[in-house]
């Protein structure tokens, strides 16, 4: 399972969604804001049966630079409750994606969590990716019939309602 960290689903790991504690995590990606990170995280119930000191190493393992960008971003998502703007914002694309599911039968199904969103349509969805492009909206065609939609946990009521 993918945890995504740094909140985009609603919670600040996508496992918190399905009431489950893994065994592992890797994370990487967000959990620096920009600045290159990988982390791995093992449930302490299993960490002297799997790991012992000395048995896991990185190149930039324990980077004192990536390590406080990456306490930055968990400071920066709690002070600025970005987990609650993205409940507020995923709960109004829900709403929207589904007045236009309901006025454009081309849209399938509605995937996803929070902030990180698929409609699946019922023909390929590359086209109208590149159109929308041309209009500066931003999203990708994945899967062939599927527009990834996943804008970031600081935007605004405004934004969202132009795209």
């Amino acid at each position: 399972m993918k945890c995504r960290p740094a909140g985009r689903t609603g919670k600040m790991f996508g496992f918190q969604h399905y009431g489950i504690e893994p065994d592992l995590m890797t994370l990487a990606k967000t959990l620096g804001g920009g600045v290159p990170i990988g982390a791995m995280v093992v449930n302490r119930r299993i960490k002297r049966e799997v790991f012992a000191p000395g048995m896991h190493a990185s190149t930039f393992g324990g980077n004192p630079l990536v390590c406080a960008a990456s306490l930055a971003v968990f400071k920066a998502i709690k002070k600025e409750k970005l987990l609650t703007n993205t409940i507020r914002w995923a709960n109004f694309l829900e709403q929207e994606f589904e007045k236009l599911r309901a006025k454009y039968p081309v849209i399938e199904e509605i995937r996803g969590k929070g902030l990180m969103r698929g409609l699946r349509l019922k023909e390929p969805s590359a086209p109208l990716c590149d159109r929308s492009r041309e209009q500066g909206l931003l999203i990708n065609a994945t899967q062939g019939d599927v527009l990834r939609i996943m804008p970031p946990m600081t935007i605004t009521a405004k934004e969202l309602n132009l795209a």
